[in-house]
């Protein structure tokens, strides 16, 4: 008996309740943002060497490798802006190792780039960086050439904040650290019996101290004077992103902003015999809270924004819990001992004194690597960002019926 065309429809469209039951949300989230979300130095192959020695001699024990590599000097970034610094170890691109794939399926994409700010990035071209458009108009080129169903939600991570104004919060931190790597070299140039090699240090710190203070600083023109950043501007800026990506795919976003980590613990108990990454600041808890006050600062106007703009918040501001500097773990954020140049060890190879001491830390151009996550951290970013998202964006879409 043949079954009539009824049962044949009652029979589809159970099977059609049954597989939209069963569908779950998929994700599209897209990072947007400066260089912690574009994956600034986790291509360079850097790796941390503890370096513990009972070395009598503190300004020696300084001139030991702390950070192994770069085994890459010139890696390739992704496209399509490489000096934006794009990498596959971003948090983004870890996040499908995290998602639960019964609660959500989930697409990524990256259109953060390095030293971006509200003006000079998100809302508009970061020139600085070869970046022709802004990461706003990236993210709406790209998503509307996708197709978009009912099971669709768009995501949007921001990690903009410190490279916002002039001066920036992070041009306040590196003062602070220069300072007190400032107060290092004045001590340590005290002993002249270790004078020769405490100089060549010097020269070695000048270049840190130099590079900190340019550390991801946008090059403002003079014309935009002196502004601080504001939680104002920044929900300006998301209410400016919601209302133009929900124009060019007809579906509102959710936006994420994301707070700041601080990789400096004030009760570290560690000296310059085991850790010449905090030179200046260990036994200097005083400036250490300073810097955290800073990053509070910081972190208070990202908050303060994600509440006034309906936003939710990505808060990693406990990633570097037990993986700070010096913790005698893995670190997971490069030291300002970092060098990228391997013009290394000039003076120490034609001297067989100097020579006779070992590895040394590189010379040369300390590069943008330093206070950055590295591929650990930037891992556990993305395990924090499937929480969030778990909590406050599926709980809310689950499943469509």
């Amino acid at each position: 008996m043949r079954p009539s065309s009824s049962s044949i429809l009652i029979c589809f469209f159970f099977s059609f309740l049954v597989y939209r039951a069963e569908a779950v949300p998929n994700l599209r989230v897209a990072a947007l943002g400066d260089s912690v979300a574009s994956g600034e130095g986790t291509l360079y192959g850097l790796t941390y060497n503890p370096c513990y020695t009972t070395s009598p001699n503190y300004a020696i024990q300084h001139l030991r490798t702390i950070w192994h590599g770069p085994t890459d000097l010139h890696p390739s970034w992704l496209g399509p802006y490489p000096e934006c610094h794009r990498s596959p170890y971003a948090s983004i691109f870890q996040l499908p190792y995290y998602v639960n794939t019964s609660k959500a399926s989930v697409q990524v994409f990256n259109f953060a780039c390095t030293g971006g700010s509200i003006h000079r990035g998100l809302l508009g071209p970061q020139l600085s960086k070869n970046a022709t458009l802004s990461q706003m108009q990236q993210l709406i080129d790209n998503w509307t050439k996708l197709p978009w169903s009912d099971d669709d939600v768009p995501v949007i991570v921001l990690s903009f904040g410190a490279d916002d104004g002039q001066p920036t919060p992070l041009e306040e931190i590196a003062d602070v650290v220069k300072q007190a790597y400032e107060q290092y070299l004045g001590e340590i140039l005290v002993d002249s019996a270790i004078y020769q090699v405490t100089y060549d240090i010097s020269v070695s710190l000048q270049d840190v101290l130099s590079t900190i203070q340019h550390l991801n600083v946008p090059n403002l023109s003079t014309s935009a004077g002196t502004r601080v950043f504001t939680a104002s501007e920044y929900i300006k800026a998301i209410g400016y992103l919601r209302g133009n990506v929900s124009d060019a795919i007809h579906k509102t976003p959710h936006i994420i902003v994301q707070t700041y980590y601080s990789p400096l613990n004030p009760s570290n108990q560690n000296n310059l015999l085991q850790c010449p990454d905090m030179a200046g600041l260990v036994n200097n808890s005083t400036k250490i809270v300073e810097i955290k006050q800073l990053l509070e600062q910081l972190n208070y106007k990202v908050l303060t924004a994600a509440r006034n703009s309906s936003s939710w918040v990505n808060d990693i501001r406990e990633l570097m819990q037990q993986h700070e500097y010096c913790s005698g773990r893995e670190e997971w954020a490069y030291g300002p001992t970092i060098s990228l140049e391997q013009d290394v060890e000039t003076i120490f190879s034609e001297v067989p004194f100097l020579a006779s001491l070992g590895p040394v830390a590189p010379r040369g151009s300390y590069g943008v690597s330093a206070f950055h996550p590295v591929p650990a951290a930037q891992s556990k970013i993305a395990e924090y960002l499937w929480h969030t998202l778990e909590r406050d964006i599926l709980s809310h879409e689950g499943p469509k019926q």
